[in-house]
This record gives C-alpha cells, structure tokens and sequence, in this order.
C-alpha cells in the first residue's frame, strides 16, 4: 500500500509548506481513496463541490480542473481536496527524476504512460520500484 507522507528528503520542506483544502461532497456510490484525483462533478446544496474520479476516458476529466483526495472520502459524505500532494512508496521504476505523470485510464489513478490525452498531472520526484515517489500537481503542469 502507497504511503502519502514525504520522502525523508523532502519532509521538513514540505511539512511546513501551507496546502489549503477544500471541503467536498461525494455521491459516487463508493469511497474515493486518499491520493485519487478527482474533479468537480456538480454541486451539492449551494456550499459544496460534489467530486467524482478523474479518468482519462472521461472528457470532463481530461480538460477539467483536477484535485487530489487528502484523505479517504466516504461515499455519501464530506472529505477534504487539495491541489498538489506527494505520493511516497510508489513504483516509479523505469521513469527518470523530472518525467511526467499523466491522467490515468483507471479511474482516480495516475500513470507513468501517456493512455492518449496526454493530460500531465504530475512529475516523478524519486525513481524506485518500491519507495519512489511522484508529486501531483494537476493543475500547475
């Protein structure tokens, strides 16, 4: 299971740094995970964004804005999105320091291989097949 704290490099950088959240509302029918991306799918009420997984099949997600599960968001319920994240103890291997992370065809997920759309997501910031990891910043690439 992927972890989502920061590498021991970037840790002290990244813990003092200020990411704002956004409170939001899922209606999918299941949980969204921590560290999916997702878009804004609708409202619910008149306070709150209603998200939905992001996937590169899906045109909305493909040309929307994107954020990133901050934590688990239960299905019919409120969790916090935020614009960027490190994903630590993830399979980078093959990838070189500084290479892109597209939108993925799974829904929620992200891949080191462009599936078509060519939406970048993020970039790999460590190369390894078990502890690499991947800053995603879907809407500052």
């Amino acid at each position: 299971m992927s972890r989502y704290l920061p590498t021991d490099a970037l840790k002290a950088d990244l813990t003092s740094s200020v990411v704002s959240r956004i409170k939001v509302y899922n209606g999918t029918g299941n949980d969204i995970a921590e560290g999916a991306l997702v878009y804004a799918s609708g409202l619910q009420g008149t306070t709150h964004i209603k998200v939905a997984l992001g996937d590169d099949d899906a045109a909305v997600s493909k040309a929307g804005v994107l954020f990133i599960a901050d934590g688990t968001i239960p299905d019919a319920g409120y969790g916090e999105v935020v614009v960027w994240k490190v994903l630590t103890g993830v399979n980078t291997n093959g990838s070189t320091l500084g290479n892109p992370v597209y939108l993925s065809a799974t829904a929620g997920g992200w891949t080191l291989s462009d599936p078509g759309s060519g939406r970048r997501v993020g970039s790999v910031v460590a190369v390894d097949a078990t502890d690499g990891a991947v800053l995603l910043a879907p809407g500052l690439v």
